[in-house]
């Protein structure tokens, strides 16, 4: 949440389209089951309008989180660690 309203204060508004999942909502709508990021709390996923603001984001969170995926309409960010149960991070992808 920290995170999230200093992006909020330092680019303006920023809308969610996706954070903290129950583990049977996720398992109905993602690959990663059950027990993927957004379970955790510690993801979400923020809406892109167009290739700026995509640019935009990616600037300002690659150096501030753990995952980064990067989608023509959103960009997912997580704090995710091993200890998570999340081996690989740092890390990105494109889906």
């Amino acid at each position: 949440m920290d995170l999230i309203q200093e992006a909020r204060n330092d680019l303006g508004p920023l809308s969610i389209t996706s954070g903290y999942r129950c583990s049977e909502h996720n398992s109905s709508i993602s690959s990663t089951g059950a027990n993927g990021p957004h379970t955790t709390g510690k993801a979400l996923d923020i809406a892109v309008k167009n290739s700026q603001h995509r640019k935009q984001l990616i600037e300002y969170f690659a150096p501030k989180v753990n995952g980064l995926g990067i989608a023509k309409s959103f960009i997912h960010i997580d704090l995710l660690y091993e200890e998570d149960g999340f081996p690989g991070r740092p890390n990105s992808w494109v889906y």
